[in-house]
Parts: structure tokens; C-alpha cells; sequence
């Protein structure tokens, strides 16, 4: 937050809107955390049975994507609620920043996709 606040050129009014945002989101994701990590389980269960079904490893490779896509939707929305705040400068230098930030994987840099676990779902065993 530092860093991006210096970054930035962030006012102190600023600075305090985008820790409220920060806050709430957090509360937010927490749950949401537990349900992809569960869901993420599940997928690794089910895919790593002895008798593996596929319709089994397809619901829960859905559920997972679904749980994935709550947590980004909600840290989307964080983001635009951060931008909202900011001058056109300031949310140029932040878009500028997280385009560096970003690393190619699944998706390419655009993907938003999170970083894969090694011997997690979609790597190679």
C-alpha cells in the first residue's frame, strides 16, 4: 500500500478510501478463499481416485472454476472502486503498474489467472 501510495502520489483522503476498500474486500474474499480452497480439494479428490469418474471431475473442475471467478470478481470490483478515486494520471501510472506486475501464465498476462501450485490442478504429475 506504501509503495503504491508513494507510486501514485496518493492524498492522505486517498490513502484512507482505498484502506476502507482494501478492508472490506478482504472480509469479503476470506469466505470466498475457503470455498476455492475446498473447492480445489475436492477437484484434487475426485481427479486422483482410483476409480476416477469423469462427470465427477468435470462438476468439481466446475465448481472450482466457479469459486475462482467469485474471488476474481470481487477483486475486479476492488480495483474499479480504487480507480474511481483516482486522477486520470494516477490511474494511468496504476494501470502502468499492473501491467508489470502481472506474470504470462494460463491466459497470457491479460488471463488474470492465478499462478498454478506445483502438482496442483493443470500440472503435469
Amino acid at each position: 500500500m506504501e509503495m503504491m501510495a508513494e507510486h501514485l502520489g496518493l492524498s492522505d483522503e486517498q490513502k484512507t478510501q482505498i484502506k476502507a476498500i482494501h478492508e472490506k474486500t478482504r472480509e469479503t474474499v476470506e469466505p470466498l478463499m475457503k470455498a476455492a480452497g475446498d473447492a480445489h480439494q475436492a477437484f484434487d479428490t475426485a481427479l486422483n481416485a482410483e476409480n476416477a469418474d469423469a462427470a465427477t471431475v468435470g462438476q468439481a473442475a466446475l465448481a472450482m472454476r466457479s469459486a475462482d471467478r467469485r474471488i476474481e470478481a470481487q477483486h475486479k470490483a476492488a480495483m474499479d472502486s480504487v480507480k474511481a478515486l483516482l486522477t486520470p494520471e494516477q490511474a494511468a501510472k496504476l494501470d502502468e503498474m499492473q501491467k508489470h506486475m502481472r506474470r504470462p501464465g494460463p491466459g497470457g498476462p491479460q488471463g488474470g489467472q492465478r499462478q498454478r501450485r506445483p502438482g496442483g490442478p493443470g500440472s503435469k504429475r
